[in-house]
């Protein structure tokens, strides 16, 4: 229970309402750059379409994921939904291979 209140806590600190609609437009951004790309695939299978999308997506996150190795040898990767969508929308702008 305790840990309930807590996240309540952390959820709704000041500044919640922001942070809300950011996550909310950071979703929205995710899913139009999955829309487009699954529309502008050229497969003509709906699963191919859901393929290429697939790598395309795990290509995007890949290219925007940094990691870092900490001294203990402690690996820490770090990536965003909103950096990974940019990054497909900029593929699929520039018709690049999806």
């Amino acid at each position: 229970m305790s840990a309930l209140v807590t996240w309540l806590a952390a959820a709704f600190a000041p500044g919640w309402p922001e942070r809300a609609a950011h996550a909310v437009a950071v979703g929205l951004l995710a899913a139009a750059a999955v829309l487009i790309a699954f529309a502008l695939a050229e497969e003509s299978s709906l699963r191919g379409r859901f393929r290429a999308v697939v790598r395309s997506w795990a290509r995007s996150a890949a290219a925007t994921t940094s990691v870092q190795v900490l001294a203990d040898g402690t690996l820490i990767a770090q990536s965003s939904t909103e950096q990974t969508a940019r990054h497909l929308l900029d593929a699929v702008i520039h018709e690049e291979d999806l």
